[in-house]
């Protein structure tokens, strides 16, 4: 069943933002499999992030500030100096810098002259930075997620991400959690044949990230059209926001920009 309570908005909410820690005060981060720890010293901050795998679990939890600075020995550590350290570390959320593989577990044909939605979620990215820096100090999947190629060939397509990918026919059947998005996935088929949606690369880089004032992250719409009489599958972009839900505010503009005369060529292994 769809999920997606105010105890569930408020904990999508309270994550993402900025915390103000003074000196010698340390913070810990829970934001589904990934865990992060952090520390402020006069002219320094100390890092750790654990990715997500060892731990597991999916809730997302701020302790700030918290009772130690004691993350276990394989995290991977970071000291940042300062003339002088900021008293805020800031999170925000982010999509991934890579198209995720969305794989069906049966099957899936769309029937000729048909068209469908699918609803498909995401693991988010997360951005940590201080006020008054620039760039990001980190930039890391809130789930960990594997290396898969995605293409015609060795030689044609694209490195991907692949991992657990949920899609949906019906947004009821959705189970939402705080650190991942929701993209709608627009395909219709003009041919006389089934078109097989086996397998899909979501093309998140190219995507802009937006949020509901509760708390649920969404992107713009993908559409994918095939042509009749077995032509090309044109791939596009929608600009306009998904029409299931209202309210969207931008979080993030897309990490890549496709220009007009090269989206076809960026796109075309979309479908395998």
């Amino acid at each position: 069943m769809y999920t997606d309570t105010i105890a569930d908005k408020a904990k999508a909410a309270a994550v993402w933002g900025e915390y103000a820690l003074k000196v010698g005060q340390a913070g810990c981060w829970k934001i589904g499999e990934l865990r992060v720890w952090a520390r402020r010293g006069e002219r320094e901050w100390q890092v750790a992030h654990l990715p997500g795998g060892r731990l597991g679990g999916d809730s997302v939890h701020a302790e700030v500030p918290s009772s130690d600075f004691a993350p276990p020995d394989d995290a991977e550590r970071l000291r940042l100096v300062f003339r002088q350290s900021s008293p805020v570390i800031r999170f925000s959320p982010a999509l991934a810098d890579r198209p995720i593989v969305v794989r069906s577990q049966t099957p899936l044909r769309l029937m000729p002259k048909e068209s469908a939605q699918l609803f498909v979620t995401t693991p988010l990215w997360v951005r940590i930075d201080f006020a008054g820096s620039s760039g990001s100090v980190l930039d890391v999947p809130s789930v960990r997620l594997s290396d898969t190629w995605f293409g015609a060939s060795t030689r044609e397509g694209q490195l991907c991400y692949a991992g657990r990918v949920d899609a949906r026919l019906r947004l009821e059947e959705l189970v939402r959690v705080p650190y991942r998005v929701l993209t709608v996935f627009v395909v219709e088929n003009r041919d006389a044949e089934s078109l097989a949606l086996d397998k899909i690369a979501l093309p998140l880089p190219h995507l802009s990230l937006h949020r509901e004032p509760g708390g649920a992250f969404w992107t713009q719409s993908v559409q994918v059209q095939r042509a009749k009489n077995g032509g090309e599958i044109e791939v596009r972009l929608n600009a306009r926001l998904p029409v299931v839900t209202e309210h969207l505010e931008l979080v993030a503009p897309p990490r890549k920009r496709i220009e007009r005369n090269s989206a076809l060529k960026a796109l075309q292994v979309l479908m395998g």
